[in-house]
């Protein structure tokens, strides 16, 4: 396994990183043209023959993890009660070593599991989706055509983290039914004197365990994440919207720095 990960191991690396790209550029193009054009049709088994090519390699990859994981169990059930003591002996070894299954991966970096064929499958549509939005944004500009309007806009990611965190705030509030409210995690007792306690704010809420990526960037799980890392003066001391949407408008602004709009003008011309 180690000999062929060695000389294999570059060349399928290099296969992931420029199949998740050609994934992502197919799937940009693809919603662009006419469903009943030449295009989509060989854009679309060019995408499905990259996607089988990653397949392959993600599911006999799975698969050997699979079968040497059994290697113990299939060990212990041969017939070696029987056998001479030194049989007994290396069989013992064979099995403490079979403990730890294969796990081909590309260039020792990259799993080669179905795990990690679904992690690249995200990967691209989130590129996409960038994308998608990025050009979004230059076609408005275009039509709107007008750069003393277009460049105080606001992107579309800093009015989503916004409404996002703003509806976070109406249910902490309980400005919602009593069933949304019971969603909203207890604070964590935190002592003020330790790294944790110093670095929350007042309004900090417990994280949700997850098991799941999936789970982990749903709605509520990613928004916690995003509450909790706000900083205490974006907070009024009372029950205040606006002005929290004005502190969470300025501080992700912040963050964003030069990636607003005014280099996305320069973009769409």
């Amino acid at each position: 396994m180690n000999e062929l990960l060695r000389v294999f191991g570059l060349a399928v690396l290099v296969q992931f990183a420029v199949g998740g790209w050609i994934l992502c550029m197919a799937a940009y193009k693809l919603v662009s043209v006419n469903i009943l054009s030449f295009d989509f049709v060989s854009t679309t088994l060019f995408l499905v023959c990259i996607l089988t090519e990653l397949f392959l390699y993600c599911y006999y990859g799975n698969e050997v993890y699979v079968e040497s994981d059994l290697m113990v169990q299939s060990l212990y059930s041969m017939e070696w009660v029987h056998t001479p003591l030194a049989f007994k002996r290396s069989l013992l070894l064979t099995m403490e070593r079979a403990k730890r299954p294969l796990r081909p991966a590309a260039g020792h970096l990259i799993p080669l599991s179905l795990d990690t064929f679904v992690t690249i499958l995200k990967s691209s549509y989130s590129f996409y989706a960038v994308l998608r939005q990025t050009k979004l944004q230059r076609r408005a500009i275009r039509i709107i055509g007008d750069e003393e309007v277009t460049k105080h806009l606001e992107p579309l990611q800093l009015r989503r983290d916004v409404a996002s965190q703003s509806a976070f705030y109406h249910l902490y509030h309980g400005e919602c039914s009593v069933e949304l409210f019971s969603l909203i995690p207890l604070s964590p007792l935190l002592q003020r004197t330790t790294r944790a306690g110093l670095l929350c704010h007042r309004l900090t809420v417990a994280t949700i365990p997850t098991r799941t990526k999936k789970f982990g960037d749903s709605f509520l799980c990613r928004t916690i994440r995003k509450w909790n890392a706000l900083p205490a003066p974006v907070f009024p001391p009372s029950y205040n919207l606006g002005s929290f949407k004005r502190g969470v408008k300025k501080q992700q602004a912040g963050r964003q720095g030069e990636d607003g709009w005014e280099g996305l003008w320069a973009l769409g011309h």
